[in-house]
């Protein structure tokens, strides 16, 4: 294999990995699954959110404690694109486990929220646009690792055609 062809190779290989390697990998778990899971389990209300470039602190005010510790407020980390996210004012039934001291509600878990704000309601359509475009960079990203796929196979096909020609 020539010294071109493994470069393109490793090349493909590391943009498929990478594709992969951002994509959330888990199926959402039900309800009763999801209360055998979690550490805390609450109906809360969102009061602040806090991010930062490595984090994201959602600090909700306790209605209800279903499971765990009854207390008036928690703060719920997200640390990745595969834990839930919060918006400010919203009403959540959040599952919750305890992970290195942090409490985080992974989106796989059955949290959801369960009272949006009226004037959210009646702006319904500019949440969904807001929440859509949360998610579009996964489209994103598979595009332009599709388009450098290509491009590295049509290089190669190149490269390799030119190479017969000169021999």
């Amino acid at each position: 294999m020539s010294r071109i062809s493994t470069v393109i190779l490793v090349a493909m290989l590391i943009a498929m990995a990478s594709v992969s390697a951002l994509a959330c990998d888990c199926l959402t778990i039900s309800a009763s699954e999801s209360f055998k899971i979690a550490d805390t389990v609450f109906v809360g209300k969102v009061i602040s959110v806090e991010r930062s470039d490595s984090s994201t602190n959602t600090t909700f005010e306790v209605r209800h404690s279903l499971k765990g510790s009854p207390v008036s407020t928690v703060v719920v980390s997200g640390l990745t694109d595969c834990d839930a996210q919060f918006y400010l004012g919203w009403t959540y039934v959040v599952y919750a486990e305890q992970i290195e001291g942090r409490m985080l509600a992974s989106s796989c878990l059955s949290t959801k929220p369960i009272d949006v704000p009226y004037e959210l309601k009646v702006k319904r359509k500019s949440v969904r646009c807001r929440y859509h475009e949360r998610y579009r960079s996964y489209g994103s990203i598979a595009v332009v690792t599709g388009a450098c796929v290509m491009l590295s196979l049509s290089l190669g096909l190149l490269v390799g055609a030119i190479r017969k020609r000169f021999r």
